[in-house]
């Protein structure tokens, strides 16, 4: 359907955004994807040990893009800094 193509699509552009985030702005050297499927929930984690992200995030900014997508597919994105790094999460029911 409509509906799983959108989810797909949103899903690899949002991964391909943040894994382009990590390679040019967050000086990671290291990466871990995590992917966890659970009760028809999709669970993916990207965590780097780069600088971490500032805030606000504003409208025009890849990861405003990816907030925007993961809505378009019910989903949600979250970024939680560590130290050091950056955790993102993406989470959509499938």
């Amino acid at each position: 359907t409509s509906n799983e193509w959108l989810r797909k699509t949103n899903l690899f552009l949002c991964l391909k955004e943040l894994l382009n985030n990590i390679v040019n702005h967050a000086h990671a050297q290291n990466v871990t994807l995590i992917i966890l499927f659970n009760n028809r929930q999709l669970t993916i984690s990207v965590i780097d040990d780069g600088i971490g992200l500032g805030e606000p995030i504003k409208a025009g900014n890849g990861l405003y893009s990816l907030r925007k997508r993961m809505a378009e597919c019910k989903g949600d994105v979250e970024w939680k800094n560590t130290a050091p790094g950056l955790c993102t999460t993406l989470r959509v029911t499938v």
